[in-house]
């Protein structure tokens, strides 16, 4: 997000106070206790509709983030994993030089318009080429090593890698049902 002021509250951006944070809402969300006091506020079947309703979303949220330890510790290595490399792409500077010889500097979302609507066929290409220029940045600079890591993490929960865990955790159904779904579109 290459974030650089401070927040509201006053506290300086950085990657490892943004490591830390969601370690703290991961640990949060993890604690058996919460998923443990969800459960048995779902057994009294009391409540209105709207309350079992956002129960039953507690629950979902408490069971994705519920985990060994071994697991935790996997899953504390990929966020630090991850931060690193968005520290490191915050820092890359995003543009292109346009035909009259002009360094533009641009998000990669200004890229991408570009490549979409500039009228000068040069000034397209050159966009694209910068905004894929990003793929080799965060491939040189660790994406592999989340990759990695994520799929160990994955794979020590019992899925098949992490995309399987990610569509089970978001959809109840693993990547081999999702496939065998996308397999019937056309």
């Amino acid at each position: 997000m290459a974030l650089k002021e401070k927040s509201p509250l006053g506290a300086e951006y950085s990657t490892e106070a943004l490591t830390e944070t969601k370690m703290k809402m991961e640990a949060f969300l993890g604690n058996p206790e919460m998923a443990k006091e969800t459960a048995d506020w779902i057994s009294k079947s009391t409540g209105t509709d709207k309350q079992k309703k956002v129960l039953n979303i507690f629950e979902r949220t408490f069971k994705c983030y519920a985990m060994p330890e071994a697991g935790v510790t996997l899953r504390e290595n990929a966020t630090a994993l991850e931060n690193k490399l968005e520290e490191a792409r915050n820092t890359m500077k995003l543009g292109f030089t346009n035909e009259a010889g002009e360094f533009k500097e641009m998000s990669s979302v200004g890229l991408g318009q570009t490549c979409r609507t500039d009228t000068n066929e040069f000034n397209r290409k050159a966009a694209f080429e910068a905004r894929r220029s990003i793929g080799k940045f965060i491939t040189e600079n660790g994406f592999a090593d989340v990759v990695m890591v994520r799929n160990k993490l994955a794979k020590a929960l019992g899925y098949i890698d992490f995309y399987d865990y990610k569509v089970t955790q978001a959809e109840g159904f693993g990547k081999i049902k999702l496939f065998e779904i996308m397999d019937t579109l056309e």
